[in-house]
């Protein structure tokens, strides 16, 4: 799963699977941060929603969590993480749910990319793009991709 992502200097493991005893269906909303300077990890704010298989991004100082996967099937929700603030908060759902997909930022958006859907575990591989705007808080489809994606990685050089 995507679940580390860096911000301000500090490691951010969020979300997962857990075969711990306590976590009655395993998929985590947790949230932990490393910080290299002091060597300790620390609790921060849980997500609203336990997640696999989900993508990740910084984006203007926060750290975004989108769709993925949880015990009911696939996931459109998107959080937000603000760590002045230690909350996330619900923005707009991405509008096709997805999980093993890749996410990166250009140009000051969030571009998702390929990954699965589907409905009761039919994983339907996508060749589709959406870019969520902050400015506007919305996600729109863009151009797709000639071949559908899954487990793919979206680096900016």
């Amino acid at each position: 799963t995507h679940a580390m992502a860096a911000l301000d200097g500090k490691l951010y493991a969020v979300g997962g699977y857990s075969r711990d005893d306590n976590n009655d269906d395993g998929y985590l909303s947790s949230v932990e941060r490393y910080d290299p300077v002091t060597n300790a990890w620390e609790a921060v704010a849980p997500m609203a929603v336990g997640r696999i298989d989900h993508a990740m991004a910084v984006l203007d100082g926060k750290l975004y969590t989108v769709g993925g996967d949880d015990d009911d099937g696939l996931l459109s929700s998107v959080e937000r993480y603000d760590p002045a603030a230690n909350a996330w908060e619900a923005v707009a759902p991405i509008v096709t749910a997805r999980c093993n997909f890749a996410m990166a930022v250009l140009d000051g958006k969030l571009h998702a990319v390929g990954g699965y859907n589907g409905d009761d575990r039919r994983e339907e591989p996508l060749s589709s793009v959406e870019r969520y705007d902050p400015a506007v808080g919305a996600w729109e489809a863009v151009a797709p991709m000639a071949a559908v994606r899954i487990k793919a990685f979206a680096v900016l050089m």
